[in-house]
């Protein structure tokens, strides 16, 4: 059988990469999603067990707290993963993030062995940046 080259990155049908997402902003999302799972746990123990004369604003200052954290912390992780893409100057690896910058312009990441273009590559991070990260 020939030697074949490596096949190229992959993307998901929506377009997002899922290489794209760092270890990082994967915990932001699953502490946000545990918090947010404890504050409607929290609201439906106080609807079932809390006397009626609690004011429904006393109640609903957790969730707003939460509100409020979650996001914050999901635009303090987007703006620090911009950063470090532009400042790799958007040839970052798709798989683990390692700067292809300064590899010749298509091959194999060192780091994850994963395939790459650089013109692929800046064209997943700009579309990534331009649209993903403003949602």
């Amino acid at each position: 059988m020939p030697d074949l080259p490596p096949s190229p990155p992959r993307m998901r049908s929506d377009g997002i990469n899922p290489g794209c997402e760092s270890r990082g902003e994967r915990i932001v999302g699953r502490v946000t999603l545990v918090c947010f799972a404890a504050v409607i746990c929290w609201g439906t123990v106080s609807v079932l067990f809390i006397p009626s004369r609690v004011s429904l604003a006393s109640m609903l200052i957790p969730v707003g707290a939460f509100t409020i954290g979650a996001t914050l912390a999901h635009r303090i992780a987007a703006r620090r993963a911009r950063r470090e893409v532009i400042a790799a100057d958007y040839c970052l690896c798709l798989e683990c993030r390692y700067p292809l910058a300064t590899l010749p312009a298509g091959g194999t990441c060192p780091e994850c062995g994963a395939a790459y273009e650089h013109e692929q590559v800046r064209t997943c991070w700009e579309w990534t940046l331009d649209e993903h990260w403003r949602s």
